[in-house]
């Protein structure tokens, strides 16, 4: 899937994946983990809050 989002979206685009980030215990489709989860995710995304948007990596 990381493929195919490579091919059709802007160069240097992250890849989020939803259904590997969803807490895959809940019945229910995509929803969100816990907090501490979601953090994780997003620092290995290279999301950080003291940067300003933009300039995520």
């Amino acid at each position: 899937m990381a493929g195919e989002y490579r091919a059709g979206h802007i160069p240097g685009a992250l890849f989020f994946d939803i259904e590997a980030l969803s807490d895959h215990a809940s019945p229910l489709p995509h929803m969100m983990p816990r907090p501490e989860a979601f953090a994780v995710a997003m620092r290995e995304l290279g999301v950080r809050q003291d940067k300003t948007p933009g300039h995520i990596r």
